[in-house]
């Protein structure tokens, strides 16, 4: 039976919590913690997801990269909006090391066109469909570019 009410339904806390400023190794276990889970899905044919995580894996370790380039504790660092980003692109220019990766003649450029075009709002195509060998490649790039960043 349907209860009409004057007073507002209780709806779940909507306001975002501030993302907790982490430091370099933590991102590090991270990024490792979430390549682990991309092969995991991997294996179980959860192919879509795979791919995803490696996105993440990335930006955690791109994250990481920057604490150290910038010699700061935690990221972001303090009053510095711009580094509030999942955009790879941006992460990799901040990074210190988008030179050797973008390198067109070297090993890393390959690897990163593979990465480069990943997003979090991937999740949110019911379209998206990842075949067996793009998150094989995926996996492969990530790991490769995970081991210089």
């Amino acid at each position: 039976m349907l209860r009409s009410s004057s007073t507002p339904s209780s709806t779940p806390n909507q306001s975002k919590s501030p993302a907790p400023n982490l430091g370099r190794r933590q991102f590090k276990k991270m990024a490792s913690a979430r390549m682990r889970d991309a092969k995991v899905l991997f294996q179980g044919r959860r192919y879509e997801g795979a791919t995803y995580l490696c996105g993440y894996a990335l930006e955690f370790a791109l994250k990481s990269r920057i604490c150290k380039t910038l010699g700061c504790i935690c990221y972001p660092p303090s009053g510095l909006r711009d580094f509030k980003t999942h955009d790879l692109d941006t992460l990799l220019s901040l990074s210190g090391r988008e030179q050797s990766i973008r390198n067109v003649s070297g090993l890393f450029n390959a690897h990163w066109s593979n990465v480069c075009k990943w997003t979090p709002e991937a999740r949110y195509d019911p379209l998206r469909k990842v075949k067996r060998v793009q998150a094989r490649e995926m996996i492969e790039s990530t790991e490769i570019l995970l081991k210089v960043l």
